[in-house]
């Protein structure tokens, strides 16, 4: 005969919906990290939600069990009046659109990005709470999406959280993140709002329920000392990349070689991928490759990447690159097997950003190739570089081109230097990888890892 107690069966407890607001188009980047925790906390029974502000982004495939909506497009702030049907626009738009399509059009009009990003930036200065339509319908969004847990992408982005939050019927919890925060500060002390700015994230921080999380160390030192956050109220925790299956360096030669038949199978690859805009330091890599060519030693060059603040730039590098008499290949933005192709058959990635990166995503994702990377020794970047004593690139003095060159002739001169680092690659990658990211998001939520 069966007791009552026999009989009992255990329910198991219902995961949390957690919610994650990611802003997409201009900063890829940011919303890489985001999309690649959405997939990861979806992959492990977590209802997720994502919120898209600015601009969507479909080329990053999404667990289908991630529900997607939209909070604003950046259109909504574009002027005066009409923020509803301006919204609607946007968003037709970006859901009808190609994301390749409107990429080349927003490259084009440069000057329509930083309009857009300084009346975003206002609206956050002067109150996003008194856009009292759409923080109602966030509200009853994340109400009915019963969202215990909201992630922002951006710190700038907690603004609407947390007016959100203040209205819900069941409030949720919030913790934002700081990632490329130097741009929207950009475009606030453009239009005399930097200290507004600052106040607001500060209020941001103050009002999570959780320390705001940083994406490097080095990062989150510089977010205590430019927007004066208490220490206790912030954390570092790095971005993830995805475990993959290394491809043969031979094997993404030849497919380099069959869009770019000037490239030669024996001849080291030097590769700058990423945004080939100003804060870079594209150029930085030009000149040490002069200084290279002068000493004799045998490359080839390639710069791979979109812009964001127009072509100019770009056109700037190679034509310095042609005067100087450095060879290169000049690719657009690529994505998915290319993307990979450039990594795996490059001899080293250079990353000469003449700014405080937050964190060096694609020297984390060279490493996962197997192929050592070179960065200076400012911000975030550095620090990727390496993890738990093991080191898989080079350090340069920062905006220093000698030192750059002298780093790169080391990994064109010394195998065994190159081989050591490389072989410690994929080690380093595997400390970044979207799976501990996601094992370290959780333990900061207080949330069980459900691997």
């Amino acid at each position: 005969m069966y007791t009552a107690a026999a009989m009992t069966t255990t329910t198991p407890t219902p995961a949390p919906a957690i919610g994650i607001v990611l802003m997409g188009g201009p900063l890829t980047g940011a919303m890489i990290r985001d999309l690649r925790l959405a997939n990861e906390l979806a992959r492990r029974g977590y209802r997720v939600h994502l919120w898209w502000t600015i601009d969507c982004n479909r080329s990053l495939p999404l667990d289908p069990n991630i529900t997607e909506h939209w909070l604003f497009h950046g259109m909504r702030y574009q002027g005066p009046g009409f923020h509803r049907l301006r919204d609607h626009m946007g968003m037709w738009i970006s859901n009808r659109v190609t994301d390749a399509r409107r990429a080349v059009s927003v490259q084009k009009r440069p000057q329509m990005v930083v309009r857009m990003m300084r009346r975003v930036v206002r609206q956050a200065c002067d109150g996003v709470e008194r856009d009292h339509a759409l923080i109602q319908r966030f509200a009853r969004q994340l109400d009915d999406a019963g969202v215990q847990v909201v992630s922002t992408s951006l710190a700038i982005l907690g603004l609407w959280v947390k007016a959100a939050r203040d209205i819900m019927r069941t409030p949720c919890r919030y913790v934002p993140t700081f990632q490329g925060h130097e741009l929207y500060l950009d475009y606030a002390r453009q239009i005399g709002r930097e200290d507004d700015l600052c106040h607001r994230l500060r209020q941001v921080v103050d009002g999570a329920d959780y320390p705001a999380i940083a994406v490097s160390r080095e990062y989150r030192r510089s977010i205590i000392d430019e927007l004066k956050v208490h220490p206790d109220r912030i954390v570092a925790i790095p971005p993830g990349v995805p475990r993959i299956e290394p491809m043969d360096r031979a094997e993404a030669l030849a497919k380099l070689r069959a869009l770019h038949p000037q490239l030669r199978a024996d001849v080291p690859l030097i590769l700058f991928l990423g945004r080939q805009d100003a804060e870079k330091g594209v150029d930085l890599l030009v000149y040490a490759a002069k200084m290279l060519r002068d000493r004799g030693r045998s490359f080839q060059l390639a710069f791979v990447g979109s812009t964001l603040f127009g072509k100019g730039f770009r056109y700037t590098c190679e034509s310095i690159a042609n005067l100087l008499q450095v060879p290169a290949v000049i690719a657009k933005q690529v994505t998915g097997e290319l993307w990979s192709s450039w990594l795996a058959g490059s001899h080293v990635v250079v990353y000469p950003s003449v700014l405080r990166e937050t964190f060096g995503m694609v020297p984390v994702e060279a490493m996962a190739h197997g192929t050592p990377a070179v960065a200076p020794n400012l911000g975030g970047v550095a620090g990727a570089l390496e993890a738990e004593g093991v080191t898989a690139g080079l350090r340069f003095d920062p905006w220093d081109t000698t030192d750059l060159a002298a780093k790169l002739d080391l990994m064109l001169t010394d195998p065994d230097l190159w081989a050591k680092l490389a072989g410690n690659a994929r080690t380093v990658a595997e400390y970044y990888s979207v799976a501990r990211m996601g094992d370290r998001v959780l333990d900061h939520l207080g949330l069980p890892r459900r691997v």
